[in-house]
């Protein structure tokens, strides 16, 4: 399977027996370009990986580094991430609650307005389940 523009090179996520991407992860977020995650348009990647095999450039030991986006991205490209250690575990995913706690107030405010503008039972449900917790009834 091919890796296409919406994926992020990473080693996990590249075919490490394809010479087109077994080395776009060295693409990926390099140094000292101010967090820009592909400096480089992937299908200029693709080539220099494929020339970098037909040269006969190959992996000699297993990375030390691994990429790990920001737990926040929508998607592979909005949120930078950065390089750690190979065996650094990953963090706990947060909880529902605590994504929800960085949404800021107007925003999360016009999505609950926004849903219980167009679904009444929903309204009425919110209604009653806040009347409930505030009240005790």
């Amino acid at each position: 399977m091919a890796i296409d523009d919406n994926t992020l090179p990473t080693f996990e996520s590249v075919d490490m027996t394809d010479p087109e991407e077994k080395f776009l992860p060295i693409f990926t977020a390099p140094p000292d370009f101010g967090g820009v995650l592909m400096p480089i348009p992937l299908a200029l990647c693709k080539k220099l990986s494929q020339r970098m095999d037909d040269l006969g450039l190959d992996y000699v030991r297993e990375p030390r580094i691994k990429f790990r986006r920001n737990p926040e991205a929508r998607t592979p490209f909005d949120v930078v991430g950065k390089w750690v250690p190979v065996d650094e575990p990953e963090p706990e995913p947060d909880s529902i609650r605590e994504q929800i706690a960085r949404i800021k107030p107007k925003v999360m405010k016009a999505a609950v307005r926004a849903a219980l503008d167009d679904d009444e039972d929903l309204r009425a449900e919110v209604l009653a389940k806040y009347l409930k917790e505030e009240l005790g009834e």
